[in-house]
């Protein structure tokens, strides 16, 4: 029994490290897709690329597999020379064969990327040294034979960059913006395989072999890390340019006020259950429609995080009158186009190796990017289509111009119409436009038919807390057990599920701080919103000093009057404008809580200030505004 020489063992150590590379490299999917271990000769290949010329030729897309014949007469020579001066398994020489007919398998049925696939081939054959010139050299050369471990290693490179590339369940949608990347790394391929070429050539050394690979090794790494800079880079630039808005701030803020197990009672509702099914394509778009206050943004959000929970791709945005307003404030791009623009990154940043697809700063497509609805919706389109099952959830279309909900709406039905694995929420007001727009596409699920489990679990856990509240500073017991029925009337009088008067009304329960005060106030319930509001303005003079109460009624008088949106900065500084000094200095401000001097009907999102509801608005409680030189409209923030 022969003894192998250390050239062998060698050999056979850096075959198998080789290997183990290129399974290293191997995506999950390619791993578990293909199985080489049964295809160890040509003939297999042979076989499958004849199935294949039969298959193109009976449906008339015959793609000319001959032009592969001298990267398997390569190959072949290759595998030959190798058999002759190695001891390698045969598990081995199967990595030479089995990749082949796999990449022309799962391409077969995609024109584009088998011609792409075949021609990569076809080009690595004109660089690969034909092995049979070199043969003589092998029997006296031990080192020029290492060198057969170089160009194994670049094979299974190349395989390894293909199969990868097949494998991608996006391809088929997705191909050419791919193509750029696996080329790029393909070319540099070759390029090391010329370089181990002129080994052949030259009086190698096992200091060259191994200089060869380190080499090798450091220049892919190097490509690879300026290629993500450079996508990076340009990714970072293009976000910068656009600055899309993100809406995650204000999903954490309505989840962290929603109570918890709010909107378990959408579970016995049909046409949600089939909506919220990622397979169920009966129910592809949910129209959550319900009056003013109901509490459907409460409950998008929490429709929102349990997608989210459940590991689905969920694109989404909490639209309002005063984002309408801001997006259009000097951009010159429409509001419809902004939220697109939210939604197709928040769709990049679940997919982030999709991010390169986005035209680059400098390329004529980066200007419909901006301007060209149908071309960036088509990108996102393009995006869906790779995620698999994913929803678009869009909150508050009743908030802004008729003009711009309908253009938003619109394009988000031609999203769902192109893209099958999509759903889309609707959640807004029952606007007759809206409505005749959805009847043909929507089911539907009416809040405030439904919430009234919500509002009664809001009411109890509120009252709950105060209860426990005024137990512990000494209240009695039993005065406390009579009050709970009481409180329970809250429910009641929120008439049709108006979840926003819970909200306001509990707001003024809890500031009394006396059995009676509280009993009188449940005794006496506001009627309707418009009290509500009216109760909430009457806590605030009761329990404020006639300074606050003036600083208060200036807060809602600025965010009601101001013809922009107010950030909290510009509304602190507001507060100490002097009316009899022609100017104040900058930077001044007062150091205040807005949300805690205005109570629930102010809020501040994203560092403007907002009412808490637009129906504040339209609240008919009298906030008289003079018009003096101290009204906003005559006076401008720094």
């Amino acid at each position: 029994m022969a003894v192998p020489s250390n050239t062998d063992v060698w050999m056979e150590a850096a075959f198998r490290a080789a290997k183990q590379d290129f399974l290293d490299r191997l995506t999950e999917t390619a791993k578990t897709t293909f199985d080489f271990s049964n295809l160890a000769t040509i003939n297999d290949v042979v076989a499958a690329a004849g199935d294949i010329e039969r298959k193109q030729e009976k449906t008339r897309s015959f793609r000319g597999l001959v032009r592969i014949r001298p990267f398997l007469r390569v190959l072949g020579e290759y595998s030959g020379v190798v058999n002759t001066f190695s001891q390698v398994q045969p598990e081995i020489l199967c990595l030479i064969w089995g990749p082949i007919k796999f990449l022309l398998q799962a391409t077969s049925n995609l024109a584009a990327a088998f011609d792409k696939i075949v021609k990569v081939l076809q080009d690595v054959s004109q660089v690969l040294p034909r092995f049979q010139q070199y043969t003589a050299l092998f029997p006296n050369n031990v080192e020029i034979r290492r060198v057969l471990c170089l160009f194994f290693e670049d094979i299974l490179s190349l395989y390894a960059e293909l199969l990868n590339f097949v494998t991608n369940r996006r391809l088929s949608v997705i191909l050419e913006p791919f193509w750029p990347r696996i080329r790029s790394r393909i070319e540099q391929i070759q390029s090391d395989i010329r370089d181990h070429t002129a080994l052949l050539k030259e009086n190698v050394t096992l200091e060259d072999i191994s200089r060869a690979q380190r080499t090798r090794k450091l220049v892919m790494e190097e490509a690879e890390r300026n290629e993500k800079f450079r996508r990076l880079q340009n990714f970072s630039t293009i976000r910068n340019d656009l600055r899309p808005e993100t809406y995650h701030l204000r999903l954490e803020d309505l989840r962290s006020q929603a109570s918890e197990g709010s909107g378990k009672w959408l579970d016995r509702q049909v046409n949600f259950m089939k909506w919220l099914d990622p397979t169920d394509r009966s129910a592809r778009c949910l129209w959550v429609h319900g009056i003013p206050g109901a509490g459907k943004t409460y409950l998008t959000a929490n429709i929102i995080d349990r997608l989210r929970k459940a590991g689905q791709c969920v694109l989404f945005a909490f639209i309002t009158h005063e984002h309408e307003q801001r997006f259009s404030e000097g951009s010159g791009i429409s509001f419809g186009m902004r939220v697109l623009h939210s939604l197709l990154f928040q769709a990049l940043d679940h997919v982030p190796d999709l991010q390169h697809i986005l035209p680059e700063p400098w390329s004529p497509d980066h200007t419909k990017l901006s301007k060209d609805v149908g071309f960036t919706k088509d990108l996102l389109c393009m995006i869906l289509k790779t995620i698999g099952p994913n929803f678009i959830v869009l909150d508050g279309l009743d908030e802004i111009k008729e003009e711009a909900w309908k253009a938003l709406l619109s394009t988000s039905l031609e999203i769902k119409q192109a893209c099958v694995e999509t759903k889309l929420l609707i959640s807004s007001r029952e606007l007759r436009g809206l409505a005749s727009m959805l009847e043909k596409h929507a089911v539907t699920v009416r809040v405030d038919k439904g919430n009234h489990e919500d509002i009664r679990a809001f009411v109890r856990a509120e009252s709950a807390d105060m209860l426990a509240e005024l137990a512990r500073c000494g209240a009695p017991k039993q005065e406390l057990l009579d009050i709970r029925p009481a409180l329970e009337s809250i429910v009641t009088k929120a008439d049709e599920g108006m979840f926003l008067y819970a909200r306001l009304v509990m707001h003024v329960v809890k500031d009394y701080r006396t059995v009676a005060e509280i009993r009188a106030e449940v005794n006496n319930l506001p009627d309707g919103l418009d009290q509500a509001y009216g109760r909430v303005i009457s806590a605030v003079d009761r329990k404020t000093s006639p300074k606050l109460r003036a600083v208060v009624r200036q807060i809602l008088m600025w965010i009601a009057c101001a013809e922009r949106l107010l950030r909290e900065e510009e509304l602190l500084q507001a507060l100490v404008v002097d009316i009899s000094q022609r100017d104040f200095t900058r930077g001044r401000k007062d150091y205040r809580d807005i949300r805690e001097a205005c109570g629930p009907i102010v809020e501040v999102v994203d560092g403007v200030v907002r009412f808490v509801h637009f129906s504040v608005k339209e609240y008919s409680h009298p906030l008289p505004l003079p018009r003096t030189q101290s009204s906003p409209e005559r006076l401008r923030l720094t």
